[in-house]
C-alpha cells in the first residue's frame, strides 16, 4: 500500500493489518527454520552416507527388502485367491443342490396335479356319458310319444 493509503486507514485497520503482517511473518519464520532443519538433516545424512559405494550398499537393503515385501504380498494373494475359489465351488455346489431340490418339488407337484386332474377328466367323462343316456334315453321316450301320436 501506497503512504497514502495508509494514512486514510483508521486506528483498527492499521491494527488490523499489522496484525495480518505480524502473522505473516511469524509463519515465514517458521518455514524458514523447517528449511534450515531439512538442509541441516540433508547435510548430516550426506555426511553420514559417506561415500558413493556405501550408499549403494544401503540401497541394495532397501531393494531387498522391497522385494521380499513384494514376494509376501504376493504370496498372500495366491493364498486370499485359492480361499476365494474354494468358497466359490461351496457356494455353486450349494446353488446346484437347492435347484436340484426345487427342481424335484416341482416335479412331485406336476405329477400331483396330474393325477389330480386325470381324476377330474374321468369324472367328467363319466357326467358326460351319463348325460348322454340321459339324452338318448329321453330321445327315446320323445320318438316313442311322437309316433303314437
Amino acid at each position: 500500500m501506497k503512504e497514502k493509503e495508509l494514512r486514510k486507514l483508521t486506528r483498527k485497520q492499521l491494527l488490523e493489518l499489522l496484525l495480518v503482517q505480524t502473522e505473516r511473518a511469524e509463519k515465514l519464520e517458521e518455514e524458514l527454520k523447517e528449511k534450515e532443519a531439512l538442509l541441516k538433516n540433508r547435510q548430516l545424512t550426506e555426511l553420514e552416507a559417506g561415500n558413493i559405494a556405501d550408499a549403494s550398499l544401503r540401497l541394495n537393503g532397501v531393494f531387498e527388502a522391497a522385494q521380499a515385501a513384494a514376494e509376501q504380498y504376493l504370496e498372500n494373494i495366491m493364498s486370499k485367491s485359492s480361499n476365494v475359489e474354494e468358497k466359490a465351488e461351496a457356494i455353486i455346489t450349494e446353488a446346484k443342490k437347492k435347484a436340484e431340490n426345487m427342481i424335484a418339488e416341482a416335479e412331485i407337484k406336476c405329477y400331483e396335479r396330474e393325477q389330480r386332474s386325470e381324476i377330474r377328466l374321468k369324472e367328467i367323462n363319466d357326467k358326460i356319458t351319463r348325460l348322454r343316456a340321459v339324452c338318448s334315453e329321453f330321445n327315446s321316450m320323445f320318438i316313442d310319444n311322437n309316433e303314437k301320436i
